[in-house]
């Protein structure tokens, strides 16, 4: 009989960057200005050493923007997130990248 003591996950998945962001993950708001993305993404793959996920969400919200004549597109009500498959690559993140963008 084969024993296994320390599963890594990204052994059995073989990828590191998801589509979105399962449950069991720690997940934070990716603040990170558009044109740094790229640098960012970089930055995380360099320093962390679990699975991360990416996903937006709508923000709801109670005001109708067109009822108070103002115009609000979809895109202003997102927020992106992302998720460290490690609590501490997301402690990491946040303490150490995500605070240039505060």
């Amino acid at each position: 009989m084969i024993e296994v003591n320390n599963i890594n996950p990204l052994d059995w998945h073989g990828q590191r960057i998801l589509r979105c962001i399962p449950a069991h993950f720690t997940k934070v708001i990716y603040n990170v200005p558009g044109e740094l993305r790229v640098e960012a993404l970089d930055w995380i793959v360099q320093n962390t050493n679990g699975r991360i996920g990416f996903e937006n969400s709508v923000i709801a919200s109670n005001d109708n923007p067109l009822n108070s004549g103002q115009f609000t597109t979809i895109l202003d009500n997102t927020k992106t997130y992302i998720g460290f498959e490690n609590p501490s690559d997301a402690t990491k993140f946040n303490m150490f990248y995500a605070v240039k963008f505060l």
